[in-house]
């Protein structure tokens, strides 16, 4: 018995190798998809201003892009017009955002000033680093 369970088990490892090989490029597959629709998403947050400003002078300029105090996504079908807490924003994600739409704009180009504290592009939700 033992014999034709252990014969069983090495006759079935070549079609297990082929729903690998599949379950593999399926992963890949919508892996690929998925870091494509969601790439950056998760720091598009609702703004104060449209752009930012560069504040400051004598070398303690930093841009400042104040949030509205809203813990929502925006960029889809919400994009901060209609905020409940009564004041308009403006969606903005971060430099590197796959959707130009949703870039800072520096007037002048970023020129390697820092982000003013409270303004740096951070994630709505911070505890998910896997996202």
């Amino acid at each position: 018995q033992m014999k034709v369970l252990v014969n069983t088990v090495l006759s079935s490892v070549p079609r297990l190798g082929n729903v690998t090989l599949m379950a593999a490029f399926l992963f890949v597959s919508f892996g690929i998809l998925g870091i494509s629709l969601f790439g950056g998403v998760f720091y598009r947050s609702c703004r104060s201003i449209a752009q930012p400003l560069l504040l400051g002078s004598n070398g303690t300029e930093c841009w400042s892009w104040p949030y509205t105090g809203e813990e929502r996504l925006c960029g889809g079908r919400y994009l901060c017009e209609d905020s409940p807490l009564g004041q308009k924003g403006h969606c903005g994600g971060h430099p590197q955002d796959t959707n130009e739409e949703f870039r800072p704009v520096f007037d002048g180009g970023q020129r390697g000033f820092p982000w003013c504290s409270g303004s740096e592009p951070r994630k709505v939700f911070p505890e998910r680093e896997w996202i």
